[in-house]
């Protein structure tokens, strides 16, 4: 699927609309011309293979839930002083 008007694209749009502020990230193929190869080649290439998306989803958790956790660490600190 590609990135630009794909339903990633879609469901970023329906959340904004419904005013959920949500991120979301998109994975796509990119908007270029791609080398012929056979189809899992090809994902590989642009980063698209089930290992690299599922890295890349878990980075992006990571990013979301640390300043929470760092929060409520924070927290927890203040109410032992």
């Amino acid at each position: 699927t590609s990135r630009t008007g794909g339903v990633g694209s879609a469901v970023a749009l329906a959340l904004a609309d419904a005013g959920v502020d949500l991120p979301v990230r998109t994975f796509g193929i990119p908007p270029q011309f791609l080398a012929h190869a056979k189809r899992g080649e090809v994902l590989a290439d642009i980063g698209l293979t089930p290992v690299e998306i599922a890295g890349r989803v878990s980075a992006a958790l990571a990013r979301t839930t640390a300043p929470a956790a760092a929060r409520a660490f924070e927290i927890s600190e203040e109410n032992h002083l």
